[in-house]
């Protein structure tokens, strides 16, 4: 099922740089031609899976890589500014949520950003962020049919609670001398940390809320934060209807300019849809399990299926050839007789032959 978002690339492309740790465009948008006298910015680019391919970013090559496809992720000139204001008072407390997700479109013939670059770390903290929303999604979704302190366990891996404590101004007037004193009071709610690097995760549930409640909390609010000023509404289609009261029938479409906003609303969608999701059983990463898929996109993971592959037809043919000749000769004439058959890897004693060929029956019968 296609996603209801129009996520509609300006055709600018952008690059890593290195030496200034910060990812740049400074080409022209490509463009094509489509009519005569007529220029087309950009295009279409699906929505369906942007999610997890954007987690899968954790180094440099992978930022490239996403550039080159859909350009810069589209964040406000402000927002920049603020990131860059904690990044140079050191580790920013929270991960970053500026929700500044703008375009410039005053230009009267196409849109462009406005912005030329983007700090490398801002990529890297989203996509990171990104991973740990994935992560929650995923242990709530996969294991809600477990025991609850099973899921509780795995959350915590995950978030903490932090009870919340405010200072409180205490005045006292002695002989004309007034005197302030500050005292630590609790407070009735909890903040959420993420347990990897204690940053903060932006938001507060009460204090009687559970570490499972505030899971699903941290994950919609989060997501649903990072749509502000990122998802466009307007009209689609008006087409006149008697049965309507206006005598026109509305059709709506959401549409953005942002690969982030994009991203985070493929992962709305994935909550809304309750869509599945597991790990590449390769590198880890987060994929969507459709169609029994197992690996992820990336080359050495292919590489790895493809081994995966080869070795299970290998396991199947040995199998089968034990079943059919165990009840007739010895383990070492077995081992002699593949061997001699060429039927694929030659062993060279008879115990690994015999490890090799149960280990194939035992695979076989799953």
């Amino acid at each position: 099922m296609a996603s209801n978002l129009t996520f509609w690339w300006l055709g600018y492309v952008a690059q890593v740089d290195e030496t200034a740790s910060e990812v740049v465009t400074n080409a022209p948008p490509l463009s094509v031609e489509p009519h005569s006298g007529m220029i087309k910015q950009g295009g279409e680019k699906p929505v369906r899976g942007l999610a997890v391919r954007f987690a899968g970013i954790h180094t440099s090559r992978d930022v490239n890589e996403f550039a080159g496809e859909y350009g810069l992720l589209g964040v406000d000139p402000k927002g920049l500014e603020l990131y860059e204001d904690d990044r140079h008072l050191g580790l920013p407390e929270s991960l970053p949520d500026y929700r500044l997700l703008e375009f410039d479109t005053t230009d009267s013939v196409l849109p462009r950003t406005r912005t030329t670059k983007e700090p490398l770390l801002l990529w890297l903290d989203y996509a990171e962020l990104m991973r740990r929303l994935l992560r929650i999604y995923d242990i709530l979704r996969r294991d809600r049919q477990q025991d609850i302190c099973d899921i509780e366990d795995k959350l915590c891996d995950v978030i903490a609670l932090k009870p919340l404590r405010t200072l409180a101004l205490h005045t006292d007037v002695r002989n004309n001398v007034t005197t302030v004193t500050a005292k630590g009071q609790d407070v009735p709610f909890q903040e959420v940390i993420w347990v990897d690097d204690g940053r903060r995760a932006g938001n507060m549930v009460d204090q009687d809320t559970t570490i499972v409640d505030a899971a699903a909390y941290t994950l919609v609010g989060i997501t649903s934060s990072m749509l502000q000023g990122g998802i466009h509404l307007e009209y689609d289609t008006i087409v006149r209807a008697r049965d309507a009261v206006m005598g026109y029938r509305i059709n709506e479409s959401r549409y953005t300019y942002s690969p982030l906003a994009a991203a985070f609303y493929d992962l709305w969608e994935m909550i809304t849809e309750s869509r599945p999701l597991s790990a590449c059983e390769a590198c880890g990463r987060p994929i969507e399990a459709s169609y029994g898929r197992r690996y992820c996109d990336n080359g050495a993971c292919r590489q790895a299926k493809y081994d995966r592959r080869k070795s299970d037809k290998r396991y199947e043919e040995l199998a089968r050839f034990a079943l059919s000749h165990q009840d007739r000769y010895t383990w070492d004439e077995m081992r002699s007789l593949w061997n001699r058959k060429g039927m694929g890897y030659l062993y060279k004693t008879t115990k690994g032959f015999q490890k090799a060929a149960l280990h194939a029956l035992k695979e076989l019968s799953k």
